[in-house]
């Protein structure tokens, strides 16, 4: 995924410094299945990582991230000070690992590593900006949409209907074509805790729902909403 924009909100910033460091021996799927949602939300992780001083120079670069541009060259700087950071520690990878995502040194996961925080912090700050009351009156719907081409994409209207069989039908549509609900309906929690069995969740009621994930979220109008028959008629 390419940043060219910056990080809009300052919710954004204050979310990345306000969360502690939480060092795991853990894989992702274990992980997912063996912490809390609250507690990965409140910490700075990547799943094997068990050195404080990694996750603090990770959580510094998106830091610095989210407090200016997310640009190609601040972002390609934030990679480096991981892996500077990383390699102080010492650590050499399994050498049937190595250059894979579950290398700590490869760009691959040093890539999945930052971008993941930011996509997070990003996600949060939209999150919070969009549950304004003033927004919430304006658009108080959100469509799940795809932004980019992956090289093998989800099937994220077979999730979506998963989640929607774990929630309610109301206030959502089905996902059989587009995925719209109201932004405090569960499927957006549901979603990201893996409703369905999908073990690569990331715990959040915003995207990222999932990790690698190019999936993201647009607002919707009261009248859309009510056109795809998810409001009733002026509620709002």
């Amino acid at each position: 995924m390419e940043f060219d924009e910056p990080m809009p909100f300052e919710e954004a910033l204050d979310f990345i410094r306000a969360k502690g460091l939480l060092p795991t021996s853990l894989g992702s799927a274990q992980i997912r299945e063996k912490l809390q949602g609250e507690l990965t939300r409140r910490s700075v992780f990547s799943a094997r990582v068990t050195q404080a001083d990694i996750l603090s120079t990770l959580q510094d670069a998106v830091a610095e991230l989210a407090a200016g541009d997310v640009v190609g060259s601040s972002f390609t700087k934030a990679k480096a000070d991981v892996l500077a950071a990383i390699r102080r520690t010492g650590y050499a990878p399994d050498p049937d690992d190595r250059g894979s995502v579950k290398d700590l040194t490869s760009d691959a996961r040093l890539q999945l590593m930052v971008e993941t925080n930011v996509l997070d912090a990003q996600g949060y700050g939209t999150f919070t900006a969009g549950n304004d009351a003033v927004a919430l009156e304006v658009n108080p719907g959100q469509e799940l949409v795809r932004f980019g081409n992956p090289d093998r994409p989800r099937e994220w209207n077979e999730r979506w209907q998963a989640a929607i069989a774990e929630t309610t039908q109301e206030g959502a549509t089905d996902g059989s074509d587009r995925m719209v609900a109201l932004k405090g309906h569960p499927v957006w929690a549901a979603l990201g805790r893996g409703a369905g069995g999908y073990e690569d969740t990331l715990g959040n009621p915003w995207p990222p729902f999932a990790f690698n994930s190019t999936m993201g979220v647009i607002p919707v109008s009261a009248e859309e909403c009510e056109e795809l028959g998810i409001l009733a008629p002026g509620v709002m």
